[in-house]
């Protein structure tokens, strides 16, 4: 393989061949995350599912409400005070329906199988050991 820089290098050795192709297989083995964990701004809409929250603070993000069974469902808007979060995808927070489309459980009841962060984590720890090897 060439390598123009260190990094390029790297890459290679991360993914055993081309990096971008590396990340390209790795974008499609990745799954989209099943929770949301918007955290709300002050005056950002809040979503409380009156049938189905398992309690008074348990709510959605705009986004989880618009692509969520709960739109069909009584439920209050009301404005954050600047803290919490979107509870989509929290199988505690809901009696049924706890995941919108957007973060929804894979087919299979598979998590995410690879996390994109994670090996870009590992890739970065490498390339510490590598640099302090190198420099010793």
């Amino acid at each position: 393989p060439h390598c123009d820089t260190l990094l390029d290098c790297l890459g290679y050795l991360l993914f055993r061949g081309d990096p971008k192709q590396g990340l390209e297989d790795l974008k499609a083995k990745s799954t989209p995350p099943t929770m949301c964990g918007r955290v709300f701004r002050s005056g950002e809409s809040t979503y409380l599912c009156l049938d189905c929250g398992a309690d008074m603070t348990c709510v959605l993000c705009a986004q989880c409400f618009q692509h969520s069974a709960h739109r069909s469902h009584r439920y209050r808007m009301a404005a954050s005070g600047g803290s919490g979060c979107c509870d989509c995808g929290d199988e505690s927070a809901w009696k049924r329906d706890p995941h919108c489309s957007l973060h929804k459980v894979p087919e299979d009841g598979a998590k995410s199988t690879v996390s994109i962060i994670g090996v870009v984590l590992v890739f970065v720890a490498f390339l510490f050991v590598f640099v302090s090897v190198l420099f010793s």
